[in-house]
């Protein structure tokens, strides 16, 4: 039985904006057939286009979103639209 999805989370880079391995990520694509979501480490937007090259069908992330200032509180970030195209120009991701 193949799973309809899987999702890989890399649970010690969850919130610390590391990256993500690729070296495991280009395996786990080798070996799997299923549709991917990989979450736990995202650094940047361009990580996300490099993602979606490696035919990944997703990526999650949520610390690249948030800023905490120096009084504690949390700033929510969203990707603005030159970002977008960025990132829809530079990847695979076709309508």
């Amino acid at each position: 039985m193949i799973p309809g999805e899987i999702f890989i989370s890399f649970v010690d880079n969850e919130g610390m904006k590391t990256g993500f391995d690729f070296e495991i990520l280009n395996k786990i694509k080798e070996n799997i057939k299923s549709n991917i979501v990989i979450n736990g480490g995202l650094n940047s937007f361009s990580e996300i286009i490099k993602i979606k090259n490696l035919n990944f069908s997703g990526v999650a992330g949520s610390r690249i979103f948030c800023f905490k200032d120096s009084l504690e509180s949390i700033l929510i970030s969203y990707i603005d639209i030159n970002t977008k195209k960025e990132i829809y120009e530079n990847s695979n991701i076709r309508s």
